[in-house]
């Protein structure tokens, strides 16, 4: 689907943590993430030897990628609540996004240079799958927006 701005949509199944929030209300004392396959309309970033996707939910913004004989990685905001020895809460950012990037792209060192560096942003991702492409995988990703 395509809208207004050149913004594309399509409909997928798609692993998303449903753990994940950065709203206090739903927040979870828990790191443990909550994988459930959902189907869904997913806003398409790039496409090509990595597939990425954005989905916006009200607690929490995901970035997925796939590619080849890989697992789609979900990518997403996330904070939990932690309790001090004291007895005192805090929040705590769980977002292990850039660990989670020089893992998934580990067979391409330019791609983990990268990662170490990248901003939890469509740009900042993309960025990292962009240099995988143009350096360890065949062809292009075809940018989407």
């Amino acid at each position: 689907m395509l809208f207004t701005g050149g913004r594309y949509f399509r409909y997928e199944v798609l692993p998303l943590d449903c753990a994940a929030s950065t709203q206090l209300s739903t927040i979870s004392r828990s790191s443990q993430p909550d994988i459930r396959r959902d189907s869904l309309l997913a806003e398409v970033l790039l496409d090509g030897p990595i597939t990425m996707w954005r989905v916006v939910r009200p607690s929490s913004t995901h970035y997925l990628l796939r590619r080849p004989d890989r697992p789609v990685l979900d990518l997403c905001e996330r904070r939990y609540v932690r309790t001090s020895p004291t007895g005192s809460q805090y929040l705590v950012d769980g977002n292990n996004y850039r660990n989670q990037l020089g893992l998934y792209f580990a067979d391409c060192p330019a791609a983990v240079e990268v990662a170490q560096a990248a901003a939890f942003s469509a740009a900042g991702v993309a960025g990292v799958a962009q240099v995988y492409s143009q350096t360890c995988a065949l062809g292009q990703p075809i940018m989407r927006s």
